[in-house]
């Protein structure tokens, strides 16, 4: 386990001279909702590599004008979102998340170097309708109806704020929609709302939570 923290947390931080693994636990407004703890650097690099390749092969050999978009929902110090930065794939980044403080430690990470410039950190509740609305209005202005979203989840919330927040991007989300789901314990409601599995981590059943993922696709 330490040597997991390190290669997988200290590390990342270390070199990239950011902080996204400071454990940050606070009452949250509801239950549903997880206190923040960063995702392993490589499991989220490998999510996230594999969805674009998936996407190279499957969407965009038809699509070549079409963007692509990265949100992080309950993104906390915004980790997936500076190495979604790093994939060089993504015309946007963007990392949401309710805790005000949070939000601020991600706009410093950020801000630590230009390659992270298409990043940005919004304060916002993954199931309000208005707010989300708005941040999906905002990417449709600026990439147009057809943009691929690429959603990343780490398990940030628990079934009931899922099943809100997957009915928020059915209705005004675009129609090609590439969800990564690390530690994917409500898997069930992802297939209930119509995505289809096209890759998963190969580790054993009995690996730690923090090594296991699934990749959707809608």
């Amino acid at each position: 386990m330490i040597r997991n923290t390190i290669s997988e947390i200290d590390v990342f931080d270390l070199v990239r001279r950011v902080n996204t693994r400071s454990i940050r636990k606070v009452n949250m407004s509801s239950t549903d909702y997880m206190w923040y703890s960063p995702v392993y650097s490589g499991v989220a690099s490998e999510m996230i590599s594999a969805a674009v390749d998936f996407y190279n092969s499957a969407i965009k050999y038809s699509e070549y004008s079409q963007s692509i978009v990265f949100l992080d929902l309950g993104g906390g110090s915004g980790k997936p979102s500076l190495i979604a930065c790093e994939n060089l794939s993504f015309s946007k980044v963007v990392s949401i998340d309710l805790d005000p403080y949070l939000v601020e430690r991600a706009k410093q990470n950020f801000s630590r170097s230009d390659r992270y410039k298409i990043a940005e950190s919004i304060f916002g509740n993954v199931e309000d309708r208005e707010q989300m609305g708005n941040i999906f209005h905002e990417l449709s202005t600026a990439f147009g109806n057809d943009y691929v979203l690429f959603v990343f989840n780490k398990n940030s919330y628990g079934r009931r704020v899922l099943e809100s927040s997957l009915q928020i991007i059915k209705q005004y989300g675009p129609k090609n929609v590439i969800y990564l789901y690390q530690n994917p314990i409500h898997k069930q409601s992802l297939i209930s709302h119509g995505y289809m599995e096209f890759q998963r981590d190969a580790r054993p059943n009995n690996a730690h939570k923090n090594f296991k993922y699934i990749l959707f696709w809608k």
